[in-house]
């Protein structure tokens, strides 16, 4: 039940029910996702969550909850930071005079992103970061921005948030872009600024032996795809990905496209998984009702639905969530370049 002290939750609730956001019978597990989410977070329910904040509270939902609740979860937190944005200290009717330029900068930063080619994550990462920094300035006139707005907002994360360094980073780069070809403004941004401290850590990382016995308890329909990850040094993005095409038994070798930094690279296909390829190949071919080789070519190697849960299934079967699906990515290129 929604207790009187917690008013933003009621005002949340009252919110959803206005504008039709919501079934009524849905609403209370919606109220309930965000109290979950500012709980595990630690913050108070009138302050926005963070990009990482949100996708940690995600994460861990999803090692004990099905798809769909992970999915509603983020959907009540997506309509909670909109309704927070709404509920701004400043008048609504004076931001609303700057809504429409704020989109001006933002659409003509979209472009220019997207004429660079830039990859779909970066495009959303920065959106979410100039929607931010809007919120924290609480709608200012875009034309009145200044190098002190961005000195503040990226103090604030560090002193406030304490965020880790990669994601002030991230942000700071966000809003340089911004400025730069959203506003078309040249920040001059030197010293005055806290920084969290970029600190150097280990990566958690399975031996051969525990990779051998995580194997063993792995399901059937997810060992090939844990087993090319592990031998082939490649992320879950990249297993996704993964056409016939791309996989070249003769020599022994995959294809990876488009991978961290939009680059193409060629990496190893173990000796051992061979036969096993050759067998997940034949049944697609029976299963597509034999289609031409051209056509075979594109298909993808996985089932993109299976691969999903793949990250999900390593991190049970790995022992917590410490140790991720990127604990098979370390390993191989720490042994490439020693």
């Amino acid at each position: 039940m929604i207790t009187p002290e917690n008013r933003y939750l009621v005002a949340f609730s009252d919110y959803l029910v206005t504008q039709k956001m919501v079934a009524e019978n849905f609403l209370i597990y919606y109220i309930d996702w965000v109290r979950k989410a500012y709980l595990h977070v630690g913050k108070s329910f009138e302050e926005v969550l963070l990009f990482d904040e949100e996708n940690a509270f995600l994460e861990r939902l999803k090692l004990n909850e099905p798809a769909w609740k992970v999915t509603q979860a983020k959907q009540a937190l997506g309509l909670y930071s909109h309704f927070l944005e709404s509920q701004s200290k400043v008048g609504r009717s004076a931001a609303h005079a700057y809504d429409a330029q704020w989109k001006l900068c933002v659409d003509l930063m979209q472009k220019r992103l997207r004429g660079q080619q830039k990859s779909y994550s970066t495009e959303k990462s920065y959106i979410q970061w100039v929607r931010r920094f809007y919120a924290y300035l609480h709608g200012k006139n875009p034309a009145e921005l200044s190098e002190a707005d961005i000195k503040h907002f990226i103090t604030s994360l560090a002193v406030k948030d304490k965020v880790a360094a990669s994601t002030q980073n991230q942000a700071f780069n966000a809003l340089l872009y911004f400025y730069r070809n959203g506003l078309e403004i040249e920040p001059n941004i030197v010293g005055n600024t806290v920084r969290a401290p970029n600190k150097q850590r280990l990566p958690v990382v399975l031996s051969q032996i525990e990779f051998k016995s995580l194997l063993d308890q792995i399901e059937k329909q997810f060992w090939l795809m844990t087993a090319i990850t592990y031998g082939g040094g490649l992320r879950v993005s990249e297993c996704v990905r993964l056409r016939v095409k791309d996989i070249d038994i003769d020599q022994g070798a995959l294809i990876v496209r488009s991978g961290k930094g939009d680059k193409d690279r060629r990496t190893v296909l173990p000796e051992c998984l061979i036969k096993k390829v050759k067998e997940h190949l034949d049944k697609m071919i029976v299963f597509e009702k034999t289609p031409s080789p051209q056509t075979m070519q594109k298909f993808a190697f996985f089932d993109v639905i299976i691969t999903l849960h793949l990250a999900l299934i390593v991190s049970k079967k790995a022992g917590g969530c410490e140790r991720k699906n990127y604990i098979f990515h370390h390993p191989f290129f720490t042994s490439k370049t020693m």
